[in-house]
């Protein structure tokens, strides 16, 4: 092959005919997301089921930053928020879980929830976005609102911290 950046050159060390060219070509788009000429399609820009910010916004690290600055306890990246709670024992900490799935159904957003005895762990990131978005902090801080804390102990030096 005389330059792998040539297409046609491609097409011949692959030994490709045209039309399943085409069609790995047509693929290579649709998984990238771009239109035929190599552009980006436009984004849905469908809003968060709560009416806020779109979910597929994904904020930038300044805007992530920002965010978390009001959620105290709150750690993460631009690929995700994380957050554990300590509880004095298992029963307190189901508890807690339920209150969560409960403000999570009504976000209809939905955070990943590790259990280990008393220790709750929460993830949340916008899977569908690939990264945070808006509606990540707004349950973030829902469930931060207390109507979900119940017992969590805030004597505990872990409870409210990040993993």
């Amino acid at each position: 092959m005389s330059d792998p950046s040539d297409p046609p050159a491609l097409r011949e060390a692959l030994g490709l005919r045209a039309w399943q060219w085409r069609q790995l070509g047509a693929a290579f788009c649709e998984a990238l997301r771009l239109d035929g000429q190599g552009k980006p399609l436009p984004v849905d820009d469908e809003a968060s089921p709560d009416g806020g910010a779109p979910m597929t916004d994904l904020l930038n690290p300044d805007a992530l930053h920002h965010g978390l600055d009001q959620l105290p306890g709150w750690g993460g990246t631009t690929e995700g928020l994380t957050k554990s709670y300590t509880f004095a024992d298992f029963a307190e900490a189901m508890r807690f879980v339920n209150r969560v799935a409960d403000v999570a159904e009504r976000h209809g957003h939905h955070p990943d929830i590790t259990i280990r005895w008393n220790t709750v762990n929460l993830d949340v990131v916008s899977h569908s976005a690939g990264g945070v978005t808006q509606a990540d902090l707004d349950l973030a801080a829902a469930i931060d609102t207390g109507e979900s804390h119940g017992d969590a102990n805030p004597d505990n030096p872990n409870a409210g911290q990040t993993a």
